[in-house]
C-alpha cells in the first residue's frame, strides 16, 4: 500500500529565484544561497498555500 502526498511547488521561490528545492510538504521551511535579503543573508521560506499555491501529488 502506498500513500499519496501533496507537495507545494517551491521553485522558483516567492521572490522569483530558481533553486534546487523543487517541491516540499506544507509548512516546511527552507532557504538556499541564491535568495538573500538586503544584508546578504539567505531568506527563510515557508511552503504555504499563500506563498506557493501550485501543488503536485506524489506516491
Amino acid at each position: 500500500m502506498s500513500d499519496t502526498v501533496t507537495l507545494r511547488v517551491t521553485s522558483p521561490c516567492e521572490h522569483g529565484v530558481d533553486h534546487e528545492i523543487l517541491e516540499l510538504i506544507d509548512g516546511a521551511a527552507f532557504s538556499f544561497p541564491e535568495c538573500k535579503d538586503s544584508k546578504g543573508k539567505p531568506r527563510i521560506h515557508i511552503a504555504s498555500k499563500e506563498a506557493y499555491p501550485e501543488t503536485k501529488r506524489r506516491r
